[in-house]
């Protein structure tokens, strides 16, 4: 054993295992000239220096933390009132893809000193396992849900003020949740749960909502979690899968392409659209592994349309936020088309003017640019929804405009709607990309479309989407009917 001199002097052997076991201020008296020997008290402090020591505890954190506190304040009683807050930064996956890996870990810390700011100094703010943070309110006399409410406008506002990280000031916004003892749960860890589903409410209204728990929220979470199961359930057996809605090409009347939609064959209700369980499958984080489903199979059924000689340009698929925003989309794009032995220009890509109009993220505009250099189509969707400016088209390497729906309905009777279409239609020539109207349901309205030269048609009015075995059949009617069309200087 060796022990570290404070002089050059030599230590004998006989003192060794004194002087190891003495306490330092012994020890420096010893080598400095205090003491010419350990007397008792140095034994005592020596001796109680080998007793075994504690084990460390450490201090309480996050959920922990906020329980306790919450327990504390509901046994104290009195005239005192707690309440549970939990607030959840709107979107932070995008926010943090927007900064940066390195400096997305900033966020949280900043939007809890932020909440800390907000709050009494025996208030507790703690970061849960989610990313969220929740605030344990102290005992206080006003905590009517007025009150309440505007402590949680307080929290909203302070993460609302932008936040310095990385050279950029961050706008974010704040959704909040939160219980009082009014709500009935009874134990600090019912008050955080409670709060954690009006929160979840408060998401799904926001960005920027509040709301305060009731019971009937609770039921509503349990049923949301149990569909929410069973979508999670019927992704992973297979039974979401995609299909196909044809665009028509207005100079051909042939397909010029489908669009990938996804359907739930549920084994008791039939086939589901996707209103019935995509909120459940983004809720639960699994809208990149219903994408890489949806790619999958979207060019297997091509690979298997090219193999019984039905012809068909491409296919469509639309890509979420989360999915845009993974570095890897254009390696797996490409792994897939690879595997499927398809060329790029077989696929197109859709993404949701909502989704890009206004962003800042720089993965989102890399993946665009190497999915459109690999030579994939790019495709706007829903466009005139989302406010998206030329600058947006062109950085994103938009190729091909899909007017919303909402500027088709009723084309054929209304000058307004008419004019709107024929001014977008005209932009994309002049800016060299192809528009597709969507939601096209009557002949009127597929007809003026043709006239005004739109690219391409789809709704309704030319089919509704179908399962990959009804493509062939579908298409061989459609040139079947095309060519019993009479024609102008031709005998009929």
């Amino acid at each position: 054993m060796t022990v570290p001199s404070l002089t050059p002097q030599r230590i004998p052997p006989r003192r060794l295992l004194l002087v190891a076991l003495a306490p330092i201020a012994a020890l420096a008296a010893q080598h400095f000239g205090g003491a010419a020997a350990l007397g008792g008290a140095s034994l005592a402090g020596a001796a109680l220096l080998a007793r075994p020591r504690r084990p460390h505890v450490p201090p309480l954190e996050g959920r922990a933390l906020i329980e306790v506190r919450l327990e504390e304040a509901l046994r104290a009683g009195g005239e005192g009132r707690t309440a549970c807050f939990v607030v959840v930064v709107d979107d932070l996956p995008r926010a943090s893809h927007r900064v940066g890996r390195r400096d997305a870990g900033e966020i949280a810390p900043m939007v809890g000193e932020r909440l800390r700011a907000t709050c009494r100094s025996d208030d507790v703010v703690a970061r849960l396992e989610d990313g969220s943070h929740a605030v344990a309110l102290a005992s206080a006399r006003h905590t009517d849900t007025e009150a309440l409410l505007r402590l949680a406008g307080r929290m909203q506002s302070a993460v609302a003020r932008g936040l310095p990280i990385g050279g950029r000031t961050l706008q974010l916004s704040a959704s909040v949740g939160l219980c009082g003892e009014d709500a009935g749960a009874r134990t600090g860890a019912a008050m955080i749960e409670a709060a954690e589903i009006a929160a979840d409410e408060a998401v799904l209204a926001g960005p920027g909502a509040t709301r305060s728990f009731t019971p009937r929220m609770g039921c509503e979470r349990r049923g949301r979690d149990a569909r929410a199961g069973a979508a999670a359930r019927a992704l992973e057996r297979g039974e979401i899968v995609p299909w196909f809605q044809p665009q028509i090409d207005t100079g051909t009347g042939m397909p010029s392409g489908f669009e990938t939609l996804a359907r739930w064959r549920h084994p008791v209700r039939g086939p589901l659209p996707p209103s019935e369980f995509l909120p459940e499958l983004e809720r639960a984080g699994l809208l990149p592994r219903l994408g890489d489903k949806m790619l999958d199979q979207a060019l297997e059924a091509l690979a298997g349309w090219d193999r019984a000689g039905v012809r068909v340009p491409q296919v469509g698929i639309n890509v979420s936020g989360p999915e845009l925003a993974d570095p890897t989309l254009p390696a797996r794009i490409a792994h897939a088309l690879d595997g499927w032995g398809l060329t790029p220009g077989r696929l197109a890509v859709e993404v949701l003017e909502t989704v890009v109009a206004g962003t800042e993220d720089d993965v989102i505009c890399r993946n665009l640019a190497e999915i459109a250099a690999m030579g994939c189509g790019v495709d706007l969707d829903d466009f005139g929804t989302g406010q998206a400016s030329i600058g947006v088209i062109r950085r994103f390497s938009i190729r091909r405009l899909k007017i919303d729906r909402s500027f088709v309905a009723r084309l054929d009777s209304d000058d307004g709607q008419r004019r709107m279409v024929a001014a977008i239609v005209e932009m994309a020539a002049r800016l060299d990309l192809a528009t597709v109207a969507e939601g096209a349901e009557t002949p009127e309205e597929l007809a003026v479309l043709s006239q005004l030269g739109c690219d391409a048609v789809q709704g309704f009015g030319v089919a509704r989407p179908m399962p990959a075995d009804a493509v062939p059949g579908w298409i061989a009617a459609r040139a079947a009917a095309l060519a019993n069309l009479p024609r102008v200087g031709h005998a009929t």
